[in-house]
């Protein structure tokens, strides 16, 4: 492989790595949200 081709495979790799990464942080953040809203909701109805 050219000096080209793997710049471009590793910067590839690193853009994949990196939206995992995104996915996985809004993953997170989303249950949270969700965990929140719920304990929300318990302590409006008591």
């Amino acid at each position: 492989m050219s000096d080209a081709q793997l710049r471009r495979q590793s910067e590839y790799v690193r853009a994949r790595a990196r939206d995992a990464r995104l996915a996985q942080m809004a993953e997170a953040q989303r249950q949270a949200d969700e965990r929140n809203a719920a304990r929300a909701a318990a302590a409006t109805t008591t």
